[in-house]
């Protein structure tokens, strides 16, 4: 089990710290807001998203004296203060992206602790197959905004035609593509048009080429890929970056 941060790789194993349990709900609870409406029975239902989900963690401490026990504790502490990708032994395809808010809990023992933490992850992990990552446009750079594509990719390269495009996750997927110039571009009954060269981003839901803002030159669809197999119809050659998520 491992804990990448921006600074450092944590293999808790090195640490001498040995998983031994963990919980969490499987499925995320979703954000509902209810509102009551006058001479209505029931109240009007409102869901948007979902809500991080808590992954608890319980690990021995193995070490000859507690005063050792202690100092790998202290070693690991200031790490799982900067989160990061947590990546866990029984599913090492996927990492979830965790941060840790609440104290840590330490039971103290003659011959061993435990250490019990809770990582507060967002809802969605990202595969951790490692593949094409070398597309240095993922990183997102310009005067109104600073993000950064998180998780493994795949990407691949479409001419004009229409081909098909898979989602291996289990939960829709945003993208990110880049139009070799004008064209349209078409995933099921989405689709969108650019008039010129430049780089669709559907997560964050912005259009840009050499850190300008090209959002005039698009109409459309923020396309969101589906689960599984999708046909997808171009008549400019794109590239299509694709960062799979589970639930």
């Amino acid at each position: 089990m491992k804990l990448v941060t921006d600074n450092t790789t944590i293999v808790f194993e090195d640490y001498g710290l040995i998983p031994f349990s963990n919980a969490y709900d499987q499925t995320p609870s979703r954000r509902v807001r209810k509102e009551s409406v006058i001479d209505r029975n029931g109240e009007l239902t409102f869901i948007d998203g979902l809500n991080n989900k808590q992954i608890d963690m319980s690990f021995y401490v193995t070490g000859d004296t507690l005063q050792v026990r202690k100092q790998l504790i202290r070693e690991i502490t200031p790490e799982l203060l900067r989160g990061g990708e947590l990546h866990l032994n029984f599913e090492n395809d996927i990492f979830w992206k965790a941060k840790v808010l609440n104290s840590s809990n330490i039971q103290v023992d003659f011959a061993v602790d435990t250490l019990n933490v809770r990582f507060d992850c967002e809802p969605l992990a990202y595969s951790a197959v490692s593949e094409d990552t070398t597309w240095i446009e993922t990183d997102i750079s310009w005067a109104v905004a600073d993000f950064t594509w998180a998780g493994t990719d795949t990407q691949e390269t479409f001419t004009s035609g229409t081909h098909t495009v898979t989602n291996r996750g289990n939960y829709p997927s945003n993208l990110v593509i880049a139009c070799n110039g004008a064209g349209t571009v078409t995933i099921g009954s989405q689709s969108f048009t650019v008039t010129e060269e430049c780089i669709v981003d559907t997560d964050n839901m912005i259009v840009y080429n050499d850190s300008v803002n090209k959002i005039g030159s698009f109409t459309g669809d923020f396309i969101i890929l589906p689960v599984g197999e999708s046909t997808l119809t171009t008549d400019v050659e794109i590239q299509l970056i694709n960062k799979d998520r589970w639930v």
